[in-house]
């Protein structure tokens, strides 16, 4: 009897020890929410491109912010590939980002990352260019009409009469479009009085400094070499335009801008050949942003100081300066706040 009894607790046992596996969940190694509890928080970033020098320098600067405050952070660039650049947030959510930070190849065609990220219970920060059409969490950014105001006013007090180009960057950037709104707001009226004509205007392909270089010379061609001003939307696009100048024998008689503060570009303006740079800091631009993915992860306030409509929904938005910089004052700007240094700048001095 007694043998017959430790049988029966046996199998009683071994039911009840089957019945807890079957009840108990296993983890799916590659669920991205079985981490570990020592895993770090995971910011993915999806950057347009990393060919311009601008975005490999935040890039390093994102990894260094990163990396102090005990993150990991990935980053994913999709040479101006807009089905590459969802393909790549798909990547980044499996991967189990708890954040992400976009800076679109396409602003009006990036919706489905903000939708598959929300999908995932991800928050999405654009960078720098804002994501359109989109229930978007947060912005970062320069104010780009602002961009194109100071560099075409800058350009109507060094040349108040006479023929102008407008290069503007790629269409399929909001930016593009709300620098040469800027250019308009403050060149319109100087057209509209007589004292300059705007003679060429186009956008360019990604800001293709091959293609800026192209319709430079287009205009220049079509106005018998008689251009008073050549504004272009970043300095990549200046150095295009400063090429065609030099085919001409035209560097440094023309008024030629740009944007971001290049190596190139501030080389070009310690030289004569290119007029100015708006310098947006980078270390702002990536701070900022950064900041706003730490918060949001840790579950705090981020702190705003606008609103950006996107065609959806007013974003919240962090709004940083800009600067207007030519050969008088890229020591005590650009130089000076170690974004290029001297050395570099007078190379070729």
């Amino acid at each position: 009897m007694k043998k017959r009894f430790n049988q029966v607790l046996s199998i009683a046992v071994l039911l009840c020890l089957l019945l807890t596996a079957c009840s108990t969940p296993a983890k799916d190694e590659g669920d991205k929410d079985a981490k570990k509890d020592g895993d770090k928080p995971l910011i993915g970033v999806l950057f347009r491109t990393l060919a311009e020098e601008k975005w490999t320098k935040e890039k390093d600067m994102m990894i260094e912010l990163a990396e102090a405050k005990g993150y990991d952070v990935v980053f994913q660039s999709a040479n101006d590939d807009v089905s590459k650049q969802l393909s790549q947030c798909e990547n980044l959510l499996a991967q189990g980002c708890d954040a992400l930070i976009v800076l679109p190849v396409d602003d009006g065609s990036s919706e489905p990352i903000v939708e598959k990220a929300h999908a995932e219970n991800v928050p999405v920060i654009s960078y720098d260019q804002i994501v359109l059409n989109a229930d978007l969490d947060y912005n970062v950014t320069f104010d780009s009409t602002e961009v194109g105001k100071k560099m075409a006013s800058y350009a109507v007090d060094k040349a108040p009469k006479g023929k102008y180009v407008l290069l503007c960057g790629g269409q399929a950037s909001n930016n593009a479009t709300l620098i040469k709104n800027g250019w308009h707001e403050v060149l319109d009226q100087y057209a509209e009085s007589g004292d300059i004509e705007i003679v060429y205007e186009q956008f360019c392909d990604n800001w293709s400094p091959e293609i800026a270089l192209q319709y430079a010379e287009d205009a220049l061609t079509a106005n018998n070499d008689d251009i008073q001003a050549i504004l272009c939307a970043n300095d990549n696009m200046a150095n295009g335009a400063i090429q065609a100048l030099t085919n001409k024998n035209l560097q440094g008689k023309v008024v030629v801008t740009g944007q971001d503060a290049d190596l190139l570009g501030c080389q070009n303006i310690v030289k004569g050949f290119q007029s100015l740079t708006v310098y947006k800091p980078s270390s702002a631009l990536s701070k900022a942003s950064m900041e706003a993915a730490f918060a949001l992860i840790e579950g705090k306030e981020v702190e705003t100081n606008s609103v950006m409509d996107n065609g959806y929904k007013d974003v919240p938005t962090i709004a940083l300066e800009s600067f207007a910089v030519d050969k008088d004052n890229i020591d005590d700007t650009i130089i000076a706040d170690g974004y290029q240094t001297k050395e570099e700048v007078y190379e070729n001095e």
